[in-house]
């Protein structure tokens, strides 16, 4: 059986017919090292198109939640979410300059059970060394969100990308696992059966912020990613991340100025200077000197009572 191999609009591949070096949008600092980040055009607009979609969205009313407070958090829910597609894109995108690779985002790999009993009765070192034909008995389809080839090594690298904001674990976590070793099998053996040459095969969860909870398996957090690729990835996912989160709290401060009472403006009056001592003239009135207004509160402190919301919902495409 043939392997479908699906892949989203974002397909690396298709950046041959543009530029090997974007023009520059936005420089960020990266590290500390003094070098800057090139935010791609591509990906500049696919940021700024997230937070405009995410505050143009209507939200369901929640009954717990006052309809002032929710013009506000759920598009910030939103945010999250699709912060976390753009990391992804931006560590294929980050990939893909760097050069010597080969990268695609949102594969489909068809599962066959052959595969996943292989990767229930061996340890993952164990596996990451075997090749399967995908077969007939095919019984589900794994969607790696990274997977890339270099193929002057025969490095083959497939990756799940989580953001790491929150938990994520449970039955549901340790199945992908088992899917993602599965699908590291069965591509070796389609690039092999291609003709191309396989070194290694290297199945990973990235968790950027370290907090998803994932221990098994080999996890690689955001602070070790430019080591293991060889290649400069967060410069280009922090300038994302910039860029984002400035374009949010500029949605945020116009939101919570729509919804503060306008403040009161002091009547005028005509008035005359007056001497210790001196008598006011009828008729005209005393300048009395105003205590200066209170200072609004800030985003933190307008936001403090809302609930955490756990993360850990898994996503699959910018407009969701």
């Amino acid at each position: 059986m043939q392997a479908n191999f699906t892949h989203s609009k974002r397909d690396r591949k298709s950046a041959s017919s543009s530029p090997a070096i974007p023009a520059v949008v936005e420089m960020s600092p990266s590290q500390g090292d003094g070098t800057r980040a090139v935010l791609p055009p591509a990906l500049a607009e696919a940021t700024d198109a997230a937070v405009a979609e995410a505050f143009a969205r209507s939200y369901t009313p929640d009954p717990l939640i006052p309809e002032a407070v929710a013009s506000i958090r759920s598009p910030l829910d939103s945010v999250l979410r699709r912060h976390g597609l753009l990391i992804e894109s931006a560590i294929a995108t980050a990939l893909e300059l760097s050069g010597g690779v080969d990268v695609l985002v949102q594969v489909a790999v068809p599962i066959s059970q052959a595969a996943l009993d292989l990767c229930v009765a061996n340890a993952p070192d164990k596996t990451a060394a075997l090749t399967l034909p995908v077969g007939s008995a095919v019984v589900k389809t794994a969607i790696l969100d990274i997977v890339a080839y270099y193929p002057e090594t025969g490095r083959l690298v497939a990756a799940s990308v989580k953001r790491g904001g929150g938990a994520q674990g449970g039955s549901a976590a340790r199945q992908d696992r088992l899917d993602l070793r599965a699908a590291g099998m069965i591509l070796r053996g389609m690039l092999t059966s291609a003709g191309r040459t396989v070194s290694s095969v290297e199945v990973i969860t990235i968790d950027y912020y370290g907090r998803s909870g994932i221990i098994s398996g080999h996890v690689v957090e955001g602070t070790a990613l430019d080591a293991f690729f060889g290649a400069l990835i967060t410069p280009i996912v922090e300038a994302m991340t910039e860029r984002m989160a400035s374009a949010v709290s500029k949605r945020v401060q116009e939101r919570l100025a729509a919804l503060m009472p306008p403040t009161p403006k002091p009547m005028a009056t005509q008035a005359r200077e007056t001497v210790a001592g001196a008598t006011p003239v009828p008729g005209e009135s005393i300048v009395v000197p105003m205590r200066p207004a209170a200072p609004l509160p800030t985003l933190a402190e307008c936001l403090s009572s809302l609930p955490l919301r756990p993360q850990g919902r898994r996503m699959s495409a910018v407009g969701a």
